[in-house]
């Protein structure tokens, strides 16, 4: 949901809301670490970035929410539609299943190279995970703002042309 926020306050123009938000996780984690680091050692660092991850979270569902956006979804039922829900989710739920199910097949394929090789594979699977990074930021801080700007315009016929080119550019 943190994400959704920070898409939903991007397209808003309040990207510098954003970046503060996401600043609090490395500050916090720091701070906590530097506090109560002789005590917790390396578990002072996860205390910290479990806290400044509450705090980004915090932030981001506070300044939507002032925008006019609540971020988290109505317990109230009656009014899903549970057919049209189950039949958009379903192709999502089987996307990330195929992404999920790349792990252990990289894992697997890793396994079945020559012992000299395996760092080679170690290094070009970090090369992938660069790339696949950068276009997830990508995503996160151009494609969704700008479409989440042209749901916002109501701009139905610019938003299917949009996504239709980033489907097939993305697929290609």
């Amino acid at each position: 949901w943190t994400v959704v926020g920070a898409a939903v306050l991007n397209a808003g123009r309040k990207s510098r809301v954003v970046a503060a938000a996401q600043f609090a996780v490395p500050v916090v984690a720091i701070a906590t670490f530097l506090i109560l680091g002789e005590r917790f050692g390396v578990r002072a660092a996860i205390y910290g970035m479990l806290g400044g991850m509450a705090v980004n979270t915090l932030v981001v569902f506070v300044s939507a929410a002032r925008q006019g956006y609540l971020l988290l979804p109505s317990l109230d039922a009656r009014h899903l539609r549970i057919r049209a829900l189950t039949a958009r989710y379903a192709a999502l739920a089987w996307a990330s299943l195929f992404v999920a199910a790349a792990v252990p097949v990289n894992f697997a394929l890793a396994g079945a190279v020559a012992a000299e090789a395996v760092p080679a594979w170690a290094f070009a699977s970090k090369l992938v995970q660069v790339f696949t990074t950068t276009v997830g930021f990508a995503i996160g801080a151009v494609v969704l703002p700008h479409l989440g700007s042209l749901v916002a315009a109501r701009s139905g016929g610019q938003l299917r042309s949009d996504t239709w080119f980033l489907l097939v550019a993305c697929a290609w």
